[in-house]
């Protein structure tokens, strides 16, 4: 039996493919929508024993659920099977940490040894030893990738010395993404299957399968499928339909995503909601309730809209359950944290409520001000009152029991890159030992190589440079 990796390696890799495991469990569609042509797609895929093949869809044709789907298919049947999702966390966005992290996971599967792999820093060399371990195998390895088109290759860790000039004997890979775009090192085209757009059909059976009987009369039914023909058949829309059905709401129904953010606001206070939503927007990985509250304490801005009588809390968890249709919450590093659930929505908060570039900063400032603490050292709550005097949560780099706060180390680099502040980029990240101490001994010397890459690749800095 080949040793296994030390314990940090080992549950740095497993850690992340755990949170892709539990988004793809909670993206799973609780109700499947028969279509033909997909059904089809599905017998194909599952009984391929080789193949590269990408799923080209719109913004709203369904491809992350049809992932899923097939990702749960696959391990019924006991198949070897690795699912990712670009962007879902800060290590599943440049090629040379997904790819490494796809071996890991491989290796714990086949039980492999990791010795070289750990070793493994660059993209052509990580897909070496993904090429070996494929040639051990005597079975097929299904890799499923969400967004293919989001994956940076960045100029030092992704260089390539030679592409696969042909798909490798056992590999099926399945891509989905929204632009026709090949990976790098796949010497061959892939083979495109288009998704089909929803019918009006398709949202109504989708609609159906999702209530009880009778819980709409004939009237509701044709006032449902006119605002579904009217939205061009829009998933996202019969999902904001659905959300209003089970809260039983006595009026009718909303069929606009941006009437329904009126709505919240009004129920909700405009400015908490467009500070809400403009944290999650600037957020790629999502954020905790206890973040967003604090965040929300730290602007300053909400006291005209908070009351002696009202809680924080209760209306953040008001604005998470009226928003709910539009957000996905999964588990990443034992913390429930919630992210837009689409990038429709996203692209639809993004102009609605940062539109200009000082807005933008502004958030990214926030939050690169909750997690540089720098008022905090311990891991007690802190009696230094806030502009509001609402004490905030500390979080300081190590906690009193010397454990790394891994949520700081994920984001605070992200933050204060993106206000354009480079002094405090490198005081409290690039340049900071205790930073890089811990983000190497928590998160992998992986994660710090990606966040130079960034770096590098966004700003023209002589420090970060060199």
């Amino acid at each position: 039996m080949p040793p296994m990796p030390s314990n940090d390696e080992y549950f740095i890799a497993k850690a992340e493919n755990d949170v892709h495991l539990a988004f793809a469990e909670r993206q799973l569609p609780k109700k499947w929508i028969a279509r033909e042509n997909i059904d089809k797609m599905f017998d194909i895929f599952i009984n391929k024993s080789k193949g590269y093949f990408h799923i080209l869809g719109n913004q709203i044709s369904g491809k992350t659920a049809l992932l899923c789907q097939l990702y749960e298919v696959l391990i019924k049947r006991n198949r070897y099977a690795i699912i990712r999702f670009i962007n879902l966390t800060s290590s599943s966005e440049y090629a040379h940490e997904l790819w490494h992290n796809i071996c890991m996971t491989l290796c714990a599967l086949m039980g492999q040894d990791t010795e070289l792999l750990i070793r493994s820093f660059h993209l052509s060399s990580t897909l070496a030893i993904f090429k070996s371990l494929l040639e051990k195998l005597n079975r097929p390895v299904f890799v499923l990738i969400d967004d293919v088109n989001l994956i940076k290759y960045g100029r030092v860790m992704s260089n390539l010395d030679q592409q696969f000039r042909k798909c490798l004997s056992n590999l099926v890979l399945i891509c989905t993404t929204g632009q026709p775009q090949t990976i790098p090192f796949m010497h061959q085209q892939p083979i495109l299957y288009e998704l089909p757009d929803f019918t009006t059909d398709d949202i109504m059976q989708y609609i159906k399968l999702n209530i009880d009987d009778n819980t709409l009369n004939k009237r509701q039914m044709d006032e449902i499928q006119n605002i579904v023909e009217a939205n061009n058949n829009n998933i996202i829309i019969a999902q904001l339909l659905l959300k209003q059905i089970t809260d039983g709401i006595n009026r009718p129904f909303v069929g606009d995503i941006d009437e329904y953010f009126c709505h919240t606001e009004n129920y909700n206070g405009v400015l908490f909601v467009r500070t809400f939503a403009q944290l999650l927007t600037v957020t790629p990985y999502g954020l905790t309730t206890l973040e967003i509250l604090d965040a929300l304490t730290m602007s300053g801005e909400l006291d005209s809209e908070i009351t002696a009588n009202s809680s924080l809390s209760l209306i953040l968890h008001s604005v998470i359950d009226k928003l709910g249709c539009f957000i996905v919450e999964f588990i990443c590093g034992n913390r429930l944290v919630y992210k837009w659930s689409h990038l429709f929505i996203i692209n639809i908060a993004r102009r609605r409520y940062l539109t200009n570039q000082s807005e933008l900063i502004k958030a990214h400032g926030l939050i690169a001000h909750l997690f540089a603490d720098v008022n905090n050292t311990h891991s007690i709550c802190s009696l230094l009152p806030s502009p509001n005097e609402i004490p905030t949560f500390p979080r300081p780099l190590k906690q009193d029991d010397g454990t790394v706060n891994i949520r700081k180390v994920r984001n605070l680099w992200y933050h204060l890159l993106h206000t354009g502040n480079m002094d405090d980029l490198k005081r409290f990240a690039l340049c900071h030992f205790e930073y890089i101490e811990a983000c190497i001994s928590a998160c992998g010397i992986f994660l710090l190589l990606s966040i130079y890459e960034e770096c590098c690749m966004q700003v023209l800095h002589h420090d970060i440079q060199v």
